[in-house]
């Protein structure tokens, strides 16, 4: 940006705290220590009226600097690179085994933190965890991407990114995926929440884990996370792009934990956002039980407004934040789901699913508000019917604890998901059409004999959402007759999920997007169909790439090796050694 462009006496944010700017660009050294916005405009900004506009940003600037007040480093701390500290060999710091880094920051015990109190346990740990933070040598850099963070940023996007979601290709008029860039670059949150993965997984290509120097990076970029992620929680009044980046950042450290084989926090991090996630959807809009998909859009609108490019011929593109909350809604709904059939409970957004995760495309010319296939390759349809025999099974298990269990009834759900479930198989099976969202622009065309994950199809789709199909099917059959592996309806299912995996996928990476199907079918399986999961596991390379893909062969081992203990279910399997796993 060019001198005339700018501010020459100083930043309007020191003008109005009434302090010496040093008019350094683009953040002052004021603005820099206090962490908050730094104004460089040319022109009086208009709410420099000497009114109610003023008052209104000396307020939130006061806000910022109370709020951000744990980002301050501690007087004598030292800082490297943006203000990651990692010790150095004398350091009396110890090295930290993968599981032990994020469960010496666990900001709340998951066994404590349930969906109705979710916030207020998320709060109050997140307190005390802030008062640790605040004494600790690491403090979270401003928002930004400098020096080294910029090749982990561009190595999550050009690489991390489609690897964890290969059907995520969202079109150029939705603004692409410049929505993670644009966070990154803004929001404290996302910013550190994303980089824990991209270290990590950069280590990973490197071959360098086994490196100390790794591990305390990784840990100091999850402590800068946790810190930036209590400063968002602890606002005194939320708003929805507060919200927003809050429940982003929640998810991605979610999957960053399972990623490095820590299954403790998971729980947590799942209750805090969907109570996040609840709490944004009443704080948009007011609604009844059928509006809830009204509340939904006013959040997608209060998360505006929508971007302008290429004036005049201007093309209307969202928001990032309105990106981030379509993206992270789809993961949060699709992990809430997976996490139901190990708890034996009901989808905790259960209430949710008809008005957001429907097709009402045939009918009203339009797709679901919340579309699950881009984050896991399956179709919507398929998922809710996972969640509809999970909410069956945690009333079945409800009504016999009560002594009053209707089998008819048992029966007459079961018959209605099976029905629809069929149904969805027979037109997946017909479904021979190309890549959703393909433009037909020459880069496009271009781009994608040099792109990475050209096996990312419509119809790879296709053949994914079958062998959740089939899998589903299974899950039914266990929830409603309980655990029979040599039934021929069970057999008949293993043998089309196994012969999908073996001869229809055209990239073994799309393994990782069916762990929670690989493991309910290897569950179930004869001693003759062992091998089949042991070699299409091996399929994967490296392993360390594919930790929810291990952890499934794991629990698959387990249940073989003792094959003669009948009174099990798919809930069961998946508490593995004291630990619930999630296969997402």
């Amino acid at each position: 940006m060019s001198g005339a462009q700018l501010s020459t006496n100083g930043c309007w944010t020191c003008k109005l705290r009434k302090k010496k700017c040093d008019k350094a660009f683009p953040t002052c050294e004021e603005c820099n220590r206090l962490y908050i916005d730094c104004h460089h405009d040319a022109e009086k900004p208009n709410w420099m009226d000497g009114g109610t506009r003023q008052e209104g940003m000396t307020k939130r600037i006061r806000n910022q600097i109370r709020d951000n007040s744990h980002l301050r480093p501690v007087r004598g701390s030292g800082a490297l690179h943006g203000g990651t500290s990692i010790p150095g060999p004398g350091s009396s710091t110890s090295f930290r085994a993968p599981h032990e880094v994020t469960n010496s920051i666990n900001p709340c015990n998951p066994l404590d933190c349930t969906p109705d109190q979710g916030i207020a346990s998320r709060l109050e740990a997140a307190t005390r965890l802030s008062e640790r933070v605040s004494h600790s040598t690491v403090t979270p850099s401003r928002p930004g991407i400098e020096s080294a963070d910029t090749v982990l940023a561009m190595f999550y996007l050009d690489r991390l990114l489609p690897f964890l979601f290969p059907f995520y290709n969202p079109s150029d008029a939705e603004g692409g995926k410049s929505w993670v860039l644009e966070l990154m670059s803004s929001s404290s949150e996302v910013h550190h929440a994303i980089l824990c993965q991209s270290t990590y997984f950069f280590a990973l290509d490197r071959g360098t884990t086994s490196h100390d120097a790794v591990w305390e990076a990784v840990f100091a970029r999850s402590k800068n996370a946790f810190a930036a992620l209590v400063a968002s929680l602890q606002a005194t009044e939320p708003s929805p792009r507060n919200m927003v980046l809050a429940i982003t950042s929640i998810l991605q450290l979610q999957r960053f934990e399972i990623a490095i084989g820590n299954w403790t926090n998971w729980t947590a991090h799942l209750n805090a956002a969907t109570a996040l996630f609840r709490q944004l959807l009443s704080l948009s809009s007011s609604y009844n039980d059928s509006e809830r998909n009204f509340s939904y859009g006013a959040a997608i609108n209060a998360l505006g407004p929508t971007l302008w490019v290429s004036s005049p011929e201007a093309i209307e593109v969202q928001s990032a934040e309105q990106a981030a909350f379509k993206f992270s809604s789809a993961l949060l709904i699709f992990s809430d789901i997976i996490a139901s059939t190990v708890s034996h409970c009901a989808p905790q957004l259960l209430d949710y699913h008809k008005s957001l995760l429907v097709d009402l495309t045939s009918r009203e010319g339009r797709r679901p508000l919340v579309d699950l296939q881009p984050i896991t390759g399956c179709k919507n349809d398929v998922l809710l019917a996972i969640g509809e025999i999970a909410a069956l099974d945690a009333w079945k298990q409800e009504c016999k604890r009560a002594g009053n269990l209707d089998i008819t009834e048992v029966a007459d759900r079961a018959a209605r998901i099976k029905q629809s479930l069929q149904h969805h198989l027979t037109a997946l099976e017909e479904d021979t059409q190309h890549v959703d969202g393909t433009s037909s622009s020459f880069l496009y065309t271009f781009a994608q004999y040099h792109f990475q994950w050209t096996y990312a199809t419509t119809q790879q789709s296709s053949v994914i959402a079958r062998v959740w199909g089939h899998a589903a099917l299974l899950y039914l059959f266990v929830v409603v007759s309980g655990w029979q592996p040599a039934s021929t309806d069970v057999r008949h299912h293993i043998g089309c999920i196994v012969e999908i995996l073996r001869y229809r996928l055209s990239h073994p990476a799309l393994l990782r997007l069916v762990a929670w199907p690989f493991c309910v079918a290897g569950c179930l399986a004869q001693p003759e169909m062992e091998d089949h999961f042991r070699s299409l596991f091996s399929l994967l390379q490296p392993p360390a790439f594919f930790e929810t893909m291990r952890r499934a062969l794991d629990i698959m081992e387990e249940v073989w090796h003792n094959r003669e203990d009948i009174d099990r279910d798919i809930a069961a399997c998946l508490k593995h050694r004291n630990d619930l796993i999630l296969l997402v």
